[in-house]
C-alpha cells in the first residue's frame, strides 16, 4: 500500500491571511525514481526541526527526511524491530519527536517507545488504552485515547520513564455517537496552554494546564446532524487536524465533499478560511511560518514542494 505527500507552501501575513498562486520549487519521489522514496505505507509523519520523520508500518522504518535551503532530501533511516520484546513493535501507529527523543506509539499493544535521534532505545512503557493522538513537549509525552477505552479524561501526560503526570479534560457527553462514526479529537499543545478540538460539534478549546477552559471556537452553521432517525451519521463536516501556524494556529477541516483551513489567532478568533482546491488531504503539518505539509492519498509516495 502507498500513500502520497504533498507539500504546499503558503504566505500568510502578520494582520491576515491570503491565498496566493503556488510555484512549484522542488519534487521528491515523483520522477520515475522510486528508490528515492521507498515506503510501504505512512502511518503518520511527525516534525522537528528540519527533519521529517516518516512512519511506515509495513516496512517497520521511520525515514528522516530534511526540508531545508528549498530543498528536501532522505539523509537517514531508523528500523524498529517486530515483536512484543524491548524496543520492539508490533503496529507503528503513531510518531512525535523533539530535538532529544523520537516517540513511537503502538495502538495495538498500546505501548510507547522512546528513541533518540540515532534510533538507540532509551525507555518505553505501556497504558491501559488504546492511544490515537501523541505528542511532545517539554519533555513530556501527551497521549490521548479511543474513547470506549480512555476513560472519564481524554488527555494523559506522562513523563519519560512512562509516570502518568496528569489528566485534563473530561470526556464529552456525547462520545459513544462520536465513536460510531469513527471520528475523535485532535490536540494541540502550546507553551503555557492547549487546544482540543472535537468532530461533533464543530468546536475548538482553549485550556489552561490545569484544565481550565480559557476560550471557545465554534461554528454552528457547519455543525450537522449526528443522527437522524435513530440512524448515526457520518460526519461530512468536522475538524480533523490543529497546527501551530506563526503566532496562531490553523485547523484543517472537512467540509461536505472539499475541505477548509481556518487561521485563528491564539483565543481562537477566526482570522480568515481558505478553501484548498483538493482532492485528497488527510492531514496537515506546519514545517515553519510559510511551509504546510499537506499528505494525500494518490496516486503514488511523493512529496511536492511549492512557493510563493
Amino acid at each position: 500500500m502507498k500513500t502520497i505527500i504533498v507539500c504546499i507552501i503558503i504566505f500568510f501575513s502578520a494582520a491576515h491571511v491570503t491565498a496566493q498562486q503556488f510555484t512549484k520549487v522542488v519534487t521528491f519521489g515523483l520522477e520515475g525514481y522510486p528508490e528515492d522514496f521507498e515506503v510501504g505505507e505512512i502511518s503518520d509523519v511527525a516534525l522537528s526541526g528540519n527533519s521529517i520523520y516518516v512512519l511506515d508500518d509495513i516496512l517497520n522504518l521511520i525515514h528522516v527526511l530534511e526540508f531545508s535551503n528549498r530543498e528536501l532530501n532522505r539523509v537517514d533511516e531508523i528500523e524498529i524491530s517486530e515483536g512484543r520484546g524491548p524496543g520492539e513493535m508490533l503496529t507503528l501507529s503513531l510518531i512525535s519527536a523533539s530535538e532529544e527523543f523520537i516517540a513511537v506509539a503502538d495502538d495495538r499493544e498500546q505501548k510507547v517507545i522512546l528513541f533518540n535521534p540515532r534510533g538507540e532505545l532509551i525507555s518505553e512503557f505501556v497504558v491501559d488504552f488504546r492511544p490515537t493522538r501523541l505528542h511532545v513537549h517539554n519533555q513530556k509525552l501527551l497521549l490521548t485515547g479511543f474513547w470506549p477505552t480512555v476513560g472519564s479524561e481524554l488527555v494523559h501526560v506522562y513523563d519519560k520513564d512512562g509516570n502518568q503526570t496528569k489528566t485534563l479534560i473530561n470526556r464529552p457527553d456525547n462520545w459513544m455517537q462520536i465513536a460510531q462514526t469513527g471520528n475523535f479529537e485532535r490536540i494541540l499543545p502550546a507553551e503555557d496552554h492547549l487546544y482540543i478540538s472535537y468532530p461533533h460539534p464543530y468546536k475548538i478549546e482553549k485550556y489552561d494546564w490545569s484544565g481550565e477552559l480559557l476560550a471557545t471556537f465554534e461554528d454552528a452553521e457547519l455543525t450537522g446532524e449526528i443522527e437522524e432517525d435513530g440512524v448515526i451519521q457520518t460526519l461530512e463536516t468536522r475538524i480533523f487536524g490543529l497546527q501551530r501556524f506563526g503566532d496562531g494556529i490553523l485547523a484543517t477541516a472537512m467540509k461536505d465533499e472539499g475541505y477548509r483551513l481556518e487561521l485563528l489567532d491564539q483565543n481562537l478568533n477566526r482570522q480568515k478560511s481558505i478553501t484548498p482546491e483538493l482532492e485528497h488531504l488527510s492531514f496537515v503539518r506546519t514545517l515553519d511560518d510559510r511551509h504546510i505539509l499537506i499528505r494525500q492519498l494518490d496516486p503514488v509516495p511523493h512529496f511536492v514542494v511549492y512557493a510563493m
